[in-house]
């Protein structure tokens, strides 16, 4: 690629093309670059060269499929079943003579948590519905702006539930990752615990998780979690074929910022030496501002993702939320942690209901729910490092 750009700008060539130090401009089309001038580029500028981008790609339109799930998706549940039961006509030019064009939604997101799973059995679909027949079961109504879900993270957290290979390879080439853990509240077999395992080594999977600690249970049941949280980083835990771990961490009734919790699994995480590189997903992130530090100064790679629970958030709470974002906001993330945080008039949450969710943490942080959607949607794509 440096090669071709080189001969169509012309001059001598480099014997090879060097990084550092930079030796001929046509290196800067290298990814480390183009990462590095794209995270200190203004937002406004870079979502137009975005959009311009796009634009001119014609890889990048919609499929006449795609089109027409996508406008089923928006419309309101009754307008849809009356909609299949209408037999086809042809259509009728409007008054001024040229055809009414189908109107798309053009809000695209990243939903950092949800369990393809738990929608099915939620929405009493066969175990093996697809994720798009999945969320056109729940079409958005009135109350609630769709989205278009363009990637995200599917977690799977429940040992008898585990995905499919076929289900894994689906997911990817949708342009999702997926994560395979086991939830602090349940309890895993020795034969799932090597199934676990086994879909690590297979390579198809990027994120353990989601793993962690539950507080919102009797105090009897907290050394268990902990002690199966020492199993899993140390035998299915692996630097070679893990990009992130997603954690969940939750405080009791009585303690909604789970302070002890999270400086217990930072404690956990040390002892397990995990690298610093590693990406540290901070899933439905409820903590405050010297949790989110202490997590940036030993994991740098930390994120924090957010659902519709700020809407209960005190003030402690958004003010680290607040803080996360003036100090670095390309460490956040919104989830939908469907089938959880059902919007109004929803049955579930889901990757194309998340609009709800960006008004929500908009409105603490005093941005547009579309600017919200579109920090987030880049911060997981660069999480993952997507295209």
């Amino acid at each position: 690629m440096m090669s071709e750009l080189q001969a169509a700008m012309g001059g001598e060539p480099p014997e090879e093309f060097t990084l550092v130090p930079l030796n001929h401009p046509a290196a800067l089309i290298h990814w480390r670059y183009m990462v590095a001038m794209a995270q200190r580029m203004d937002l406004t500028k870079m979502s137009q060269l975005a959009a311009e981008a796009e634009a001119k790609n014609p890889l990048a339109q919609p499929t006449a499929a795609e089109a027409e799930a996508e406008s089923a998706l928006a419309q309101p549940p009754a307008t849809r079943r009356k909609t299949a039961k209408r037999k086809k006509r042809p259509r009728s030019p409007t008054p001024s003579g040229r055809e009414k064009k189908t109107v798309r939604t053009t809000m695209r997101a990243f939903d950092a948590h949800f369990h393809p799973d738990r929608l099915r059995s939620s929405l009493r679909l066969s175990p093996r519905a697809t994720l798009m027949e999945t969320l056109l079961a729940e079409p958005a109504g009135a109350q609630t702006k769709p989205v278009r879900p363009v990637g995200g993270v599917a977690i799977f957290c429940n040992p008898p539930s585990y995905p499919s290979a076929e289900e894994i390879h689906r997911l990817r080439r949708e342009g999702y990752e997926v994560g395979v853990g086991v939830h602090p509240k349940k309890d895993v077999s020795p034969g799932q615990l090597s199934r676990l395992k086994a879909l690590v080594r297979s390579g198809a999977t990027r994120v353990l998780g989601e793993i962690g600690l539950d507080h919102s249970v009797p105090v009897a049941d907290w050394f268990r979690q902990e002690e199966m949280l020492r199993c899993l980083l140390a035998q299915a835990f692996s630097p070679r074929h893990h990009l992130a771990i997603c954690l969940h961490l939750r405080g009791s009734r009585n303690d909604p910022t789970a302070e002890m919790c999270y400086q217990n699994y930072l404690n956990i995480l040390q002892i397990a030496r995990i690298p610093r590189c590693v990406r540290i997903l901070l899933h439905n992130f409820s903590s405050t501002v010297l949790m989110a530090d202490r997590f940036r100064s030993v994991f740098p790679l930390t994120y924090f993702s957010f659902t519709r629970s700020v809407e209960r958030f005190n003030e402690e709470q958004k003010e680290a939320c607040r803080h996360i974002f003036r100090t670095d906001d390309r460490r956040l993330l919104l989830e939908s942690d469907g089938p959880h945080f059902a919007p109004p008039g929803q049955r579930v949450g889901a990757p194309h209901l998340l609009h709800p969710t960006a008004e929500a943490v908009g409105k603490i942080l005093g941005q547009d729910a579309e600017q919200v959607l579109d920090l987030t949607r880049k911060n997981g794509r660069d999480l993952f490092f997507m295209v």
